[in-house]
Parts: C-alpha cells; sequence; structure tokens
C-alpha cells in the first residue's frame, strides 16, 4: 500500500482519538451544572462543527487518488491542525491547570 493508504489509514486512527477526547468532555459536561453546563454546550458544539469539517476535509481526502493526494492531504492537514487546536483551546478553558472544572 502506498502513502496515500497510510495517510488515510493514519488519520483515521487521529479521528477516533480525538472523538474519544471529545467524548471525555462530553461527560464531563454532563456532571456540570449551571453556567458551566451551558459553556460546556457552546464549546462541544464548536468541537461537533470542527470535527464535520474535518470529517468533509477526510472524505475528500479518502476518494482522492494517489496523484491528487497531495494538494487534498495539504487542506486536510490544516483541517487536521485547526481542530486539534481547538480541541487543546477547549480543553485548557475546561479543564485549568489546576484540574478544577467549571464551576466547581
Amino acid at each position: 500500500m502506498g502513502t496515500h493508504h497510510d495517510y488515510v489509514s493514519g488519520m483515521q486512527r487521529q479521528f477516533r482519538q480525538w472523538d474519544a477526547q471529545v467524548d471525555a468532555i462530553a461527560a464531563d459536561a454532563k456532571k456540570a451544572e449551571g453556567e458551566a453546563r451551558t459553556e460546556y454546550a457552546r464549546r462541544l458544539k464548536e468541537l461537533r462543527l470542527a470535527r464535520k469539517a474535518g470529517q468533509k476535509s477526510f472524505e475528500e481526502l479518502r476518494v482522492a487518488t494517489e496523484s491528487a493526494g497531495a494538494s487534498v492531504q495539504a487542506a486536510m492537514q490544516a483541517s487536521w491542525e485547526s481542530m486539534q487546536a481547538l480541541l487543546k483551546k477547549v480543553s485548557a478553558d475546561l479543564r485549568p491547570a489546576g484540574g478544577e472544572k467549571p464551576g466547581e
């Protein structure tokens, strides 16, 4: 299998990891109360929108031919980096360095 296939497989693994991290945040959201719960909901919506955009880029990459894969791969990488930056920011905002969650 070529590098295109390897890249697609790697992205599938990264999406699963990313989804698990978002699921952990969603689990925390269920425990939150009041304004904290509202903030979790707002931020989870942001993450899900980023995921949807990333999935669109991924689907384009997945169906691209090997020769077209390089340009689509660059778009996927940019989408992935945007998703990761948002996840990192949301995680930091919702889980400060002290480990406390909003509302605690």
